[in-house]
C-alpha cells in the first residue's frame, strides 16, 4: 500500500504523549488505516522518517506538513510541500487550528482526523472511530458524524460574553486577552467536581456545561465577582439555560439547547436597562436565565430572580420567559 509509520524516534524533539487523535484513511491508497497521534510532532510525508509514511503518493513531498499541539488542542501546518495541504476542502497556508473531525488532503491521499470515542479509554475498539463518522471522499469532502456519535444529556448550558469584545480589542487587546484566559481558568475550576465537564471557547467568551442548575449558577456568580474585582476594563454578559443538548463522542455539545443558551445571552439588547447599565458601565457582569432554568434551583433562590419579559429564542419552539438573577456592580 505504500503506507507504514515511521521509525521509534524518527525526530528527536517528538514526543510521546496521550493520544489526541487518530488518522484515519478513506481511499484505496492507505487501506484500512488507522493511527494514533501520540508523538508530537506528527510528520506526513513521502519520507521514510516521518511519522506516517505515504511513499505510493508521488504527488506528495518527502516532508508534506505537520501536526502539533497548541495547548490543548491540535495544529497543521504545510512543510512548503509541492502541491499543499488542505484541511477541510481548503489550502492551508501556516500554521491552521484542526477542529475535530477533520478533512485533510495532501497529496491525491485523502484523510481524516477524528476524536477518541468514549470506549477507547477501555474496551477494544478497532475501527470505532471511523463508523462513527460518514465521509464523502469523491466531492465535498465533508465528514458527517452519524447518529451513533451523539448522546442527550439534559443539563445547564452556561454562555458568558465579553460584552463589547471587538471595540475592546481595538483598544486593549491585552485585556481581552487577559479576562478571556482569566474567565476560562475559573470555568475550568468550578467544573472540577463534574463527571462529564465541557468547556468551549468561542472566540470572545465561554460554553460550560454542568450537571445541575446550582452549580451552573455557582459558577456564574463566582466568575462575576472575581470579574469585578481583577478584570475592571471587562464587562460579562451571563446567560443560564435547562435544556437537552447532543453531545458528540469527543465532547462537544451541538442542538436546540445550545443554540438557545447562545440567543438567550443576546437578550440584553432588547432590555434597555440592561443596555444602558453596561454602556454606563454601572456593572460589571448582568445574569439572565430562562424559565427553565429558574424553574430547578430551589425555591428561596427562585425568589430572587425579576422578570424581564417573554422572548422567542432560537432553538426554542415556543416563547419563554426571561429573568434577571442579578448584576455585579464594580467593586
Amino acid at each position: 500500500m505504500g503506507v507504514s509509520t515511521g521509525p521509534m524516534f524518527a525526530d528527536a524533539t517528538s514526543e510521546m504523549s496521550p493520544v489526541w487523535a487518530y488518522i484515519v484513511g478513506y481511499d484505496e491508497a492507505v487501506g484500512t488505516l488507522r493511527l494514533p497521534i501520540e508523538r508530537l510532532p506528527f510528520t506526513i510525508g513521502r519520507g521514510g522518517d516521518n511519522l506516517l509514511c505515504l511513499a505510493s503518493d508521488p504527488a506528495i513531498s518527502r516532508h508534506h506538513c505537520v501536526i502539533r499541539a497548541l495547548g490543548a488542542v491540535l495544529e497543521i501546518e504545510d512543510l512548503g510541500s509541492s502541491n499543499g495541504t488542505q484541511l477541510n476542502g481548503r489550502l492551508i497556508s501556516g500554521k491552521t487550528l484542526v477542529p475535530l473531525p477533520s478533512w485533510v488532503v495532501v497529496g491525491s491521499t485523502h484523510l481524516a482526523v477524528v476524536p477518541l470515542t468514549d470506549a477507547e479509554s477501555g474496551a477494544d475498539s478497532q475501527g470505532l472511530t471511523a463508523a462513527l463518522y460518514a465521509v464523502d471522499a469523491t466531492s465535498s469532502g465533508l465528514i458527517v458524524p452519524s447518529a451513533s456519535a451523539f448522546s442527550e444529556r439534559t443539563e445547564a448550558l452556561l454562555v458568558v460574553d465579553i460584552v463589547g469584545s471587538t471595540l475592546l480589542l481595538q483598544q486593549d487587546e491585552l485585556a481581552v486577552a487577559q479576562g478571556a484566559l482569566a474567565v476560562g481558568q475559573m470555568l475550568g475550576r468550578a467544573l472540577g467536581p463534574e463527571d462529564d465537564s465541557y468547556l468551549q471557547y468561542t472566540g470572545d467568551g465561554y460554553l460550560a456545561c454542568f450537571s445541575t442548575a446550582d452549580r451552573a449558577l455557582a459558577a456564574a456568580e463566582s466568575v462575576g465577582s472575581a470579574a469585578s474585582r481583577h478584570l475592571t476594563s471587562v464587562q460579562l454578559s451571563t446567560a443560564l439555560h435547562w435544556g437537552s443538548a447532543q453531545r458528540a463522542h469527543n465532547g462537544q455539545r451541538t442542538g436546540q439547547a445550545v443554540h438557545a443558551a447562545f440567543a438567550l445571552e443576546k437578550v440584553r439588547h432588547d432590555v434597555p436597562e440592561l443596555e444602558a447599565d453596561f454602556a454606563e458601565r454601572r456593572v460589571a457582569q448582568a445574569i439572565v436565565m430562562t424559565e427553565e432554568f429558574l424553574s430547578r434551583l430551589p425555591p428561596p433562590q427562585r425568589e430572587q430572580a425579576h422578570l424581564l419579559g417573554t422572548f422567542a429564542l432560537k432553538g426554542l419552539s415556543e416563547p419563554t420567559r426571561v429573568y434577571h438573577w442579578r448584576s455585579v456592580v464594580p467593586s
